[in-house]
Order: structure tokens, then C-alpha cells, then sequence
């Protein structure tokens, strides 16, 4: 069981990115990753258990270029173990950003 209930991923992987109109860009990417921890939360009470250490994610995104270094973006992130491991309960999140293009 863990202790805490924050974990570190790290990945890398490989992405296709379309830009479609002028300053709209549709991206796609993926990869394997390495999460820090595999159990959150407790047992018996509400545990998310990720199976194992190796994962695999991917995420679909579109982003907005509003002025020359600016843009806003929305994405879908999906990590699951690709059935791994005994368990492969997955995991979905949607994030907005701002971004400042140096």
C-alpha cells in the first residue's frame, strides 16, 4: 500500500502534429513511461492499483495560436499497462493549457 498519494511519471515517445488553417494545430503522441509508485489511495477504501511500473500512454490534443508566442490547447490522455500485468485498471484525463512559445 502506499504512503502517499502522488506519484512521478516520466515518458517519452514520438508525435505527429497537423497543422490544419493557420494557427490550429492537431497533435497526436505516444510512448512508453515509467510511473514511481503503482498502488494510490487504500485498501479497502478507494485503491487504484496500476498493475505495474511500465506504462504506456497516449495523448490526442488541439492547440490555438492567439498571438505570436501564445497559445491555449486542450488534450485526452490515455495510460494504461497495455495488459501486462494481472490488473489494468487504465487511466483518462482531459487538461487545458497556455503555452508561451520562446
Amino acid at each position: 500500500m502506499s504512503k502517499r498519494d502522488y506519484g512521478v511519471l516520466l515518458g517519452g515517445g514520438l508525435g505527429i502534429n497537423y497543422s490544419f488553417y493557420e494557427k490550429v494545430n492537431l497533435y497526436f503522441e505516444g510512448g512508453p513511461s515509467w510511473l514511481s509508485d503503482v498502488e494510490y489511495g487504500k485498501r479497502g477504501e478507494a485503491l487504484k492499483d496500476y498493475g505495474g511500473h511500465l506504462m504506456f500512454f497516449a495523448k490526442l490534443g488541439l492547440q490555438y495560436s492567439f498571438l505570436a508566442n501564445w497559445s491555449v490547447g486542450y488534450s485526452f490522455l490515455h495510460l494504461s499497462n497495455g495488459n501486462r500485468y494481472e490488473v489494468n485498471p487504465a487511466f483518462n484525463g482531459n487538461s487545458v493549457s497556455i503555452a508561451y512559445r520562446f
